[in-house]
């Protein structure tokens, strides 16, 4: 935070380890991690009533595994990769 917090600035990471799958009913498999996915993001409020922000996520552009999708027994196939690449969000709030 800079200049009276008028200017805010931050990183986050979040990790993702090995895992188990069930490949099949009957068996499971070891996957690997993703790792840590980074997400930066920032703020600067040049009026007390306005800011403008910028949100970056998956800052490396990593392919990671999105679990929380998995909804059938072929998942652990089809869903390969599919965690949201880089994603780039910026704006403008003011309040009247």
């Amino acid at each position: 935070r800079w200049w009276q917090q008028r200017v805010q600035a931050g990183l986050r990471a979040e990790y993702s380890g090995p895992t188990e799958e069930g490949h099949d009913f009957f068996q499971t498999r070891k996957t690997g991690g993703t790792g840590v996915l980074l997400d930066f993001y920032a703020s600067f409020k040049p009026q007390p009533n306005a800011t403008l922000w910028l949100n970056i996520e998956n800052l490396q552009n990593k392919s990671y595994d999105n679990n929380a999708s998995i909804d059938s027994i072929f998942s652990p196939i089809l869903d390969r990769g599919n965690g949201r690449g880089r994603t780039v969000s910026m704006g403008l709030n003011v309040a009247f």
